[in-house]
């Protein structure tokens, strides 16, 4: 049984994981187009768009995939990748910060380079 408190912590680890890769490659939140975030629950995605500064545009294909699936654990990252090559239109030089959560609730993260 997860906690509660999940709904914090996991929020606040995509904060950090941000944070850890914008800084390491010179990086401002504003140079990021794309965010795929885990789709870990509507909570969690609701205090991972205010911690982050991001628009209910940026942060809707992951909405889109915890809507229709649900949250799948680590794999949901996946299709969460799929919607946004689907909907959002990146384009070649465009940014994306890759977020997802994981085993023994670690945090993984990637930037994109479309």
């Amino acid at each position: 049984m997860l906690s509660k408190d999940v709904r914090r912590i996991g929020a606040e680890m995509m904060r950090e994981m941000a944070e850890v890769l914008l800084a390491t490659h010179g990086l401002k939140r504003a140079d990021v187009r794309h965010w795929i975030l885990h789709s870990a629950g509507r909570r969690v995605l609701d205090r991972a768009r205010v911690l982050l500064d991001l628009t209910d545009e940026q942060v809707a294909p992951s909405r889109g995939v915890l809507r229709r699936y649900g949250n799948m654990a680590s794999a949901a990252i996946i299709f969460v990748v799929e919607e946004t090559l689907r909907t959002g239109t990146p384009v070649a030089g465009d940014w994306g910060a890759l977020i997802g959560l994981g085993p023994g609730f670690a945090a993984e993260g990637a930037l994109l380079r479309f």
